[in-house]
């Protein structure tokens, strides 16, 4: 369109016209190649915010109670696994050349994540609390100090059952060809008497463990209610009742004192643990954290 077209359809003069436009045209000259626009820098605030939501989504994900609890895992390496754990899902291992890449990006995005863990945190200061982090890290580590002890108290009262009868853990390490028979036992006793702590299915006693006979005509001893869960294999049913009866016995001796002892101690913690959770899903929902976190700003945020 001519200055003379432009002219008659504004009503304007050409001359007022042109020479605006071109003051126009040497002003966006003059800007910097790389001044980002007004929309580039929502675009870049939004992706911001919901980076720190996804954070908060990860952390609550993450922090719940487990069906197995790792015995080697304190509160601060799980959280640290929180970071790793999600960013394993998301990293392209197949396109990295090797292993060394690999671990590199790994680093590099646990120092983002971590980055903006903080951020998050900064954001919502004085608007969320974080103390049941705390309460959940401190109750998380006794839990862990409570199972170490409840494995030795299991390792210690089964070794008094079995040491009873005259060449009885031989003959039941012989049977079921495992060596470490007692170490198996132990480490699914904590995962049962976990399991009802967890679940609160601890008010009336009833046997952790029963006899099935398996395919291979063989007896199981098993988890009770749960035939897939075998703990040990018998030729000899004899050596697999036997078995059987000395788990439950150990297991009720630990149960029917447990506001005495070590069970008592777990579920007054795993009460701590479900009630920090509790608070911190409540706290960091999508939908309490994003306003708050779009009326504040951190170091990180798009200028």
């Amino acid at each position: 369109m001519s200055w003379l077209a432009i002219e008659k359809e504004t009503g304007m003069p050409r001359r007022t016209i042109k020479r605006a436009y071109d003051e126009w045209e040497s002003e966006q000259s003059q800007k910097k190649p790389d001044e980002p626009r007004v929309e580039d820098v929502w675009e870049l605030r939004r992706k911001h915010i919901d980076s720190l939501i996804r954070i908060a989504e990860v952390l609550i994900e993450n922090i719940s109670i487990p069906d197995s609890p790792s015995i080697d895992m304190l509160a601060k390496d799980r959280l640290d696994r929180i970071w790793s754990n999600d960013i394993l899902q998301q990293l392209p291992i197949d396109k990295l050349a090797n292993n060394d890449d690999r671990n590199a990006r790994i680093q590099s995005m646990t120092h983002s994540f971590k980055l903006l863990f903080h951020s998050l945190k900064t954001h919502t200061k004085g608007k969320v609390d974080w103390y049941p982090l705390s309460q959940w890290s401190y109750a998380w580590d006794l839990c862990i100090a409570d199972l170490h002890n409840l494995d030795a108290q299991s390792e210690k009262q089964l070794n008094d059952f079995f040491g009873q009868t005259q060449n009885l853990l031989q003959d039941i390490k012989r049977d079921s060809g495992n060596k470490n028979a007692i170490k198996t036992i132990v480490a699914n006793l904590r995962r049962i008497l976990w399991s009802r702590i967890t679940h609160q299915q601890l008010d009336s006693w009833s046997p952790v463990v029963q006899i099935v006979a398996l395919k291979d005509r063989k007896q199981g001893v098993v988890w009770y209610g749960r035939p897939s869960d075998v703990i040990l294999r018998f030729k000899e049913a004899r050596l697999a009742y036997k078995t059987s009866d000395i788990i439950n016995k150990v297991a009720k001796n630990l149960c029917l004192e447990r506001y005495l002892n070590i069970i008592g101690q777990l579920t007054t913690e795993v009460g701590i643990i479900q009630g920090a959770i509790e608070k911190l899903s409540a706290s960091l929902s999508s939908d309490v954290l994003r306003p708050i976190i779009e009326q504040s700003r951190c170091e990180l945020c798009p200028v």
